[in-house]
């Protein structure tokens, strides 16, 4: 991590599974909220997933500095004044209800329940079935220079049949998370 004083980091890596979804809402709450100094200034650490990194690189996963952030050792993770956060979609739970004090990306519980309800089944539905997997067919894909035949069938989770039932099943709402 660099010296200048950032009181927010994102520790992230280029291969993850929902690699997109951490940095774009971040950006969306930036534009929403562009007064606020956490966004303005959060600095991104890229980690090496890489077990030949292992005691080699500094930032790396299983580094004993990151297991303080992530006893896990997975990314990604943030640390927001000095407090932890790991797995994807309780840091965008985190985020929203930290920055998103006018409600824009996430529903209020209270106010809202059934919307409330409905958006934490598609972010966790995000967060175990879609990234994971497509995660795994592009590591597939880029160890065997093509898609294995279980990622080929369009009954196969988390392929192209979890993507043809989206817009039937969002019912109109608007999942912002």
């Amino acid at each position: 991590m660099s010296s200048k004083r950032t009181m927010f980091y994102l520790h992230k890596s280029i291969v993850m599974g929902n690699r997109f979804s951490l940095s774009i809402f971040l950006e969306s709450l930036k534009a929403a909220y562009p007064d606020n100094p956490d966004l303005k200034s959060y600095e991104v650490v890229k980690l090496s997933i890489s077990d030949a990194d292992i005691g080699k690189v500094h930032n790396q996963v299983k580094s004993p500095w990151y297991l303080e952030i992530n006893p896990n050792g997975r990314i990604p993770a943030v640390t927001i004044h000095g407090f932890n956060v790991f797995e994807m979609s309780a840091i965008l739970l985190y985020l929203a209800d930290l920055y998103d004090k006018k409600r824009i990306f996430l529903y209020d519980p209270v106010q809202q329940p059934e919307e409330y309800s409905e958006q934490l089944q598609w972010i966790f539905f995000a967060h175990g079935g879609i990234g994971p997997m497509q995660l795994r067919k592009k590591l597939s894909m880029v160890r065997n220079s093509r898609v294995t035949e279980p990622f080929k069938s369009p009954k196969c989770h988390g392929s192209h049949g979890d993507f043809a039932r989206l817009p039937k099943s969002f019912g109109g709402h608007k999942l912002n998370i």
